[in-house]
């Protein structure tokens, strides 16, 4: 047995590895509130402090797993902490399996339960999903182990005050402290013991997980943020609208019926995007995972019992309150929910035979090959088949990419640093680009529908300055469908760089209602002409079903070079101030230019270069784009793009924003 555990994590290890060339930090949004809040407090910002976000630094989450990483990420400065971390949760994911085998062979399952749960812990998609990523899952599956296995310890103990019993009260704290939906299990703990009539180790452990989290109280209470957290609380209380009734009727039975037949099914054995036709029975193929799964928790309740039993199902009554019931509520009870569906299968397989047996051998024979074609075919294969996969994704699909993105480069180079960027993604875009961050307008639009007037409220409460639109969270699934038709259309936003990559789209936002009120975008009055004529290129949607999720692609103006360079000017409607002046993309069209220069004519001088490249700008250029922010405002008359080069040339998202435009006629400040 010791060769197949060994075999097993090493599996486990490989599969990790897999699945973790197609994830990039950043991706999932809370691996970035990790690190940033890890970075607040070894910044010596403490739990009443704000991140670079702007968001207290117990907002959303206990700070358990940034306390854990605080120390890594002070041995490797910056985002070179991304590799080690992600080592530390794939080393923790390997020690679930040998933890897993420890437990169950405590409590006497069967061998080959034991040896089908290794098997499965090592091809689980969600656990090597986890297991690379920069999330507390897998050092909360370590926690939980190691508690469930002191508390047997504790149990065969007469004494209350003894290391064992220290070591369940602790690390059950340190389970909540890691994942804040750790306390259902920790509620299940305490009613394990009340129910034994324990009462003094239900008043340990409840009293001291209950201490430990008396400094996030504290620190909660002082910022103002409700006692269960800003995550929890704002998402449960937009997403439930209606009385008690309406949740207790409705809600809850429907989360039920999701956690028993998507969220269980598809974290233990989870199937690929189903065949057109195939829908339905795939779906109740996967349902056979929750059907042996109970029968398995019902032969553990009077063979194996422990608290598991009980914690485990408490726990999964408390999430069935949140409004998102998917992998991430199973993740945490993984090994127990393996264990069961194993012990529920060999149980019904136990009983077949012993029918098979009343009968005749051949019946028996039936028995095991049916068996084993059934495990090949419903979990072996499919396991295996998407083994390179996140679960997330379909198969070989990379997560968004946003460290080292030209959209988050262009974020992090406008200053200053205090001004808003509107953006669902709040941490990402604050660890990668240093802004302040909030997403009042994406949140009201989410819940409450599309609409003009709440984007627009959402903007003026934000004060936000920027706004950043993309597929950060899914491919081809833009965070806001309905802010990028408004951005793309309204004159209060400016676009300032478009890219492929993520599909992200940054705006700066300008006029009433913005951290930008008196600035006015300079070039839809102005007067645009090209060394050989300037023609129109109509751009593309940035990725495949874009035009249906808001994007408006627009034109780009280009022209043919003359004399070695192209060059693309805008003459303004009238002298102004100039504030910002950028590129998103330009340099010849169809070849390679040797520079590319943003130049500005001030009045009464010459032409001057703000900023400038050796080559095409944009993606894979020699620069990401072209950006000068002018500390004293400028008065010019024209601006331009000058590229070096033969043939057509092209300038994509020019923009110039300044003091002396017409005021935006429509936009948030309305």
């Amino acid at each position: 047995m010791t060769a197949l555990i060994l075999g097993c994590t090493v599996v486990a290890v490989a599969h990790s590895f897999v699945v973790g060339l197609h994830y990039f930090v950043g991706s999932f949004d809370d691996d970035a509130n990790y690190i940033v809040t890890a970075r607040a407090l070894l910044a010596g910002k403490g739990l009443t402090g704000n991140l670079v976000s702007g968001n207290p630094v117990v907002g959303p989450y206990p700070p358990g797993f940034p306390l854990l990483i605080a120390p890594i990420q002070w041995l490797f400065p910056g985002n070179s902490v991304f590799v080690p971390v992600r080592v530390l949760c794939t080393l923790s994911g390997a020690a679930v399996l040998p933890l897993t085998w420890v437990w169950m062979r405590r409590r006497a399952m069967p061998p080959a339960s034991r040896a089908a749960v290794m098997v499965l812990l090592a091809l689980d998609p969600v656990l090597a999903t986890f297991s690379t990523m920069v999330m507390a899952e897998t050092p909360f599956l370590v926690a939980l182990l190691l508690m469930l296995l002191a508390a047997d310890r504790w149990e065969a103990s007469p004494r209350v005050v003894c290391w064992s019993g220290a070591a369940v009260v602790v690390l059950s704290a340190a389970e909540v402290w890691l994942k804040e939906a750790g306390i259902g299990l920790a509620a299940g703990t305490v009613l394990w013991y009340f129910l034994q009539r324990r009462w003094t180790r239900a008043v340990a452990v409840g009293g001291g997980v209950g201490l430990s989290l008396v400094p996030v109280a504290v620190a909660r209470l002082i910022d103002h943020i409700p006692l269960a957290g800003a995550r929890y609380s704002e998402e449960i209380a937009n997403y439930y609208r209606g009385g008690l009734v309406h949740r207790v009727v409705v809600v809850l039975p429907g989360n039920l019926w999701r956690w028993l037949t998507f969220a269980l099914p598809r974290t233990v054995v989870p199937l690929l995007s189903p065949i057109h036709g195939l829908a339905g029975p795939l779906f109740w193929i996967g349902c056979q995972v929750t059907v042996f799964t109970l029968i398995g928790l019902a032969v553990a309740w009077r063979r194996h019992r422990d608290l598991t039993v009980l914690a485990v199902p408490v726990y999964a009554a408390m999430t069935l309150l949140y409004p998102f019931i998917n992998e991430r509520r199973v993740i945490l009870v993984l090994p127990m929910v393996l264990a069961w569906y194993a012990l529920g299968v060999l149980v019904c397989v136990q009983a077949a035979l012993r029918w098979a047996r009343r009968r005749e051998r051949p019946s028996v024979r039936s028995v095991k090959a049916a068996t084993a074609l059934a495990a090949t075919v419903l979990v072996l294969l499919p396991l295996a088949a998407q083994f390179p996969r996140d679960y997330l994704f379909g198969m070989f699909q990379d997560t968004s990419h946003p460290q080292g993105s030209r959209y988050m480069e262009i974020l992090a180079a406008l200053k200053p640093h205090r001004t808003v960027v509107e953006t669902e993604y709040r941490y990402t875009t604050a660890l990668f680009s240093g802004h302040r961050t909030n997403n009042t307008a994406f949140t009201w639009i989410y819940h409450f529908g599309c609409s003009s007037a709440l984007a627009s409220k959402g903007i003026r409460l934000d004060n936000a300055g920027f706004l950043l639109n993309g597929d950060l969270n899914k491919a081809n699934t833009t965070e806001s469908s309905c802010l990028m038709r408004m951005a793309t259309t309204q004159p209060w936003a400016v676009r300032l760089l478009r890219t492929h990559r993520d599909s992200a789209t940054v705006f700066e936002l300008i006029g009433p209602g913005t951290a930008h009120p008196n600035l006015r975008s300079l070039l839809p009055t102005a007067r645009i002409a090209g060394t050989g004529g300037v023609q129109e290129l109509a751009l593309a949607p940035l990725g495949p079903g874009q035009a249906d999720a808001g994007d408006v692609p627009g034109t780009a103006p280009t022209t043919t070079a003359s004399g070695g360079s192209g060059i693309i000017t805008w003459s303004l409607a009238r002298p102004s101030t100039l504030d910002q002046v950028s590129v998103g993309e330009a340099g010849v069209l169809h070849g390679a230019s040797s520079r590319v220069a943003l130049q500005i004519l001030p009045v009464g001088g010459a032409w001057r270069t703000v900023t400038s490249a050796t080559g095409n700008i944009g993606g894979g250029g020699a620069a990401p784009f072209l950006l000068a922010q002018l500390s004293h405002g400028l008065k010019v008359s024209a601006v331009r793009v000058v590229v070096d080069g033969s043939g057509r040339v092209y300038a994509e998202d020019a923009a110039a924003l300044g003091q002396g435009g017409a005021p935006p006629t429509a936009g948030p400040g309305r």
